[in-house]
């Protein structure tokens, strides 16, 4: 089952727990530039790609090959990364991200880390 609404009510507690790991972060916009996948079967996307293009940063995924999210928006501040549906805001979301190893972790509160593997830079 997808958790759209989930994400929506959990932006206030995320706060909460990325303000603690703000002052440690060593994750930057550029590492997240690419396409990525599931690496563990968790997480609201199943395919996901972060582009940046004349000062704009732009997010699409996909789930099962076909198109599920496009024209969304990006942001990171301190391990927050923000993902803004500007017509739908079902479809924004607010993570702790971070990199481990080679994987990106996104965090929810009360959620499993959502952890993707990079398929293309």
């Amino acid at each position: 089952m997808r958790r759209t609404f989930a994400c929506v009510l959990s932006v206030p507690l995320a706060f909460a727990a990325v303000n603690a790991e703000a002052a440690n972060c060593t994750l930057r916009s550029e590492m997240l530039r690419g396409a990525w996948v599931q690496a563990n079967r968790v997480g609201f996307f199943e395919q996901m790609e972060f582009t940046s293009e004349g000062g704009q940063n732009s997010f699409s995924s996909w789930l099962h090959d076909r198109p599920e999210i496009s024209g969304a928006t990006w942001t990171l501040d301190d391990c927050v990364l923000r993902i803004t549906k500007q017509d739908d805001s079902s479809l924004s979301f607010v993570y702790a991200a971070s990199m481990k190893g080679r994987q990106l972790e996104l965090r929810e509160t009360g959620q499993p880390v959502a952890k993707y593997k990079r398929i293309k830079e």
